[in-house]
C-alpha cells in the first residue's frame, strides 16, 4: 500500500522503470521477428488507473498487462503477488510447521541446452521428493530462477524452495544436512559432479526489525528472470538472450505449490485469481471509501506517466476529504507529468 503523497515516486521509481525495460524488450522482440510479442509488451502498462481512498491510500484499480513471460512489468507484479500469497500461506502454517529454505543448482548450460536443462531440473526435483529420505517435507513452494553470465554466454537455471517441516524436525533423525542434500540431489540429477546446494532453517524472527520468514519468501518469490540482468546496452547480446529465454520458457511453469502449501492456498482461495496482476492484496483497503480514480498514460516523448483523466466518486471537494489537506502541496493535473508546488489546479 502507498499513499497519495508518494504516488509520483511509485509511478516513476517502480512502474516507470519497469516500463522502460519493457520498451527495450519490445524492441528486442521486434528485431528478432516476434512482432506480436513486441506489440503486446510494447503496450503493456501503457494505461494505469489508481483508486484514491478516504484513508489517503492509493491502490491500482485497472491496467493493461500483457503477461508475457519476460515482461519486466508483469514479472514484477507477479513477484509481488507470489510474495503476498506465499507469505500468507506460511503465516497460517507457522503454528503447525517450521520452514527450511533451500536452493538446488546444477552446472551452467549453453543457450541450445537451456530448455532441456530446465526440464531436467523439474524432473530431478520430482525424483528427489520421491526419495524416502525426503518424506519429512510436508509441503513446499518451489520457484525457478534463471541468470545469464555475460562473460561466458551461459545460463544458470536453479530452484529456490521453502519446505514445510514438522515442529520437531531439527531435533529428529529427519534433519537433513547440506552434505546429504548434495548427495541426494546429485543422484536425482544423475550427474557425475557434486552440484551446489544450500539449505538453512528459517528462524521465526532473527531480530525485532527483521522477519526471517519474510526475507526467505522474498528470495523464493522474486523474478524468474530479471530484466536488469538480461537486458544490457548491446543489442546483439540482448537479442540472443531474449530469443533463448523466450524459446526455453515457452509453456514452462515458473512456480508450484505442494502439500500443505497447496492446501492452504486453496483454503485461502488464493489460486482463484492467479492471473490477476492488478489486485495484489485487497485486504489492505479494509473499509476505505473510494473517492477518486486517477488515470495515467505512458508518454513516449517524456518517457514517463502522464495524468490523462480524473473521475470524482463524491461531490465534496477532494481536499476536504483528505487528511490535513494544508500539507498536500502536490497536485495532479491532466495533460502534464505532475504539477508540483502550490498549483491551484487540484484533482
Amino acid at each position: 500500500m502507498f499513499t497519495y503523497e508518494n504516488l509520483k515516486n511509485e509511478l516513476s521509481d517502480k512502474f516507470g522503470k519497469k516500463k522502460k525495460y519493457a520498451v527495450r524488450l519490445a524492441e528486442c522482440y521486434q528485431r528478432i521477428g516476434y512482432a506480436k510479442k513486441s506489440a503486446r509488451v510494447g503496450s503493456c502498462g501503457s494505461f494505469l488507473q489508481f483508486g484514491l481512498y478516504d484513508d489517503n491510500s492509493v491502490h491500482l484499480h485497472s491496467a493493461n498487462f500483457c503477461k508475457d513471460v519476460l515482461c519486466p512489468v508483469c514479472a514484477w507484479r507477479k513477484s509481488l503477488k507470489l510474495y503476498s500469497e506465499v507469505y500468507k500461506c506460511a503465516s497460517e502454517l507457522r503454528n503447525t510447521y517450521q520452514f527450511v529454505f533451500a536452493t538446488l543448482t546444477l552446472k551452467n548450460c549453453k543457450a541450445d541446452d537451456l530448455k532441456a536443462t530446465i526440464s531436467l531440473l523439474g524432473k530431478a526435483y520430482i525424483k528427489l521428493m520421491r526419495k524416502k529420505r525426503m518424506k519429512f517435507v510436508k509441503g513446499a513452494f518451489k520457484a525457478l530462477e534463471i541468470t545469464y553470465n555475460n562473460k561466458t554466454g551461459e545460463f544458470h537455471p536453479h530452484l529456490h524452495i521453502i519446505w514445510a517441516v514438522s515442529q520437531d524436525y531439527f531435533q529428529s533423525a529427519d534433519y537433513l544436512k547440506t552434505e546429504k542434500l548434495v548427495s541426494l540431489w546429485q543422484s536425482a540429477l544423475d550427474c557425475d559432479y557434486s552440484p551446489l546446494c544450500f539449505i538453512e532453517k528459517i528462524k521465526p524472527n532473527q531480530s525485532k526489525d527483521k522477519d526471517a520468514l519474510s526475507a526467505a519468501v522474498a528470495e523464493v518469490a522474486k523474478y524468474p528472470v530479471k530484466a536488469s540482468d538480461f537486458l544490457s546496452f548491446d543489442d546483439d547480446t540482448n537479442d540472443f538472450v531474449v530469443k533463448t529465454l523466450s524459446q526455453a520458457l515457452s509453456s514452462k511453469r515458473m512456480f508450484e505449490f505442494y502439500g500443505c502449501f497447496s492446501e492452504m492456498r486453496k483454503k485461502l482461495k488464493l489460486e482463484e485469481n492467479e492471473e490477476d496482476l492488478i489486485h495484489i492484496d485487497n485486504d489492505t483497503k479494509n473499509n476505505a471509501v473510494l473517492i477518486a480514480l486517477l488515470s495515467f498514460s505512458w508518454n513516449k516523448e517524456f518517457k514517463e506517466y502522464i495524468m490523462v483523466d480524473v473521475i470524482r466518486m463524491i461531490e465534496n471537494d477532494l481536499n476536504a476529504v483528505l487528511q490535513d489537506p494544508t500539507q498536500r502541496v502536490r497536485r495532479f493535473s491532466p495533460g502534464v507529468p505532475f504539477a508540483c508546488g502550490n498549483s491551484k489546479t487540484a484533482v
